[in-house]
């Protein structure tokens, strides 16, 4: 079963799809049952999307750099 900090480890490759499917299969089995990775994961999975939508000129909202650090620090706590 994957920890918290392996889920955390393939959250890049995850949401970039590169990721066997077994590996995928294995990320969302610990997503279905750690909150804290999740909300980690969709938060992330939200400043990809932004990033990828090309709306490079607006500014990212004030303090998300420190929350996705303390979701990450915090999870498996």
């Amino acid at each position: 079963m994957m920890d918290c900090s392996e889920a955390i480890a393939t959250m890049a490759p995850y949401l970039d799809r590169a990721l066997s499917e077994a590996e995928i299969e294995e990320v969302r089995a610990h997503l279905s049952h750690c909150g804290c990775c999740g909300d980690a994961f969709r938060f992330e999975e939200s400043i990809l999307k932004f990033v990828r939508s090309g709306l490079k000129e607006e500014a990212l909202p004030e303090g998300f750099e420190q929350r996705l650090q303390d979701l990450i620090r915090n999870c498996g706590d």
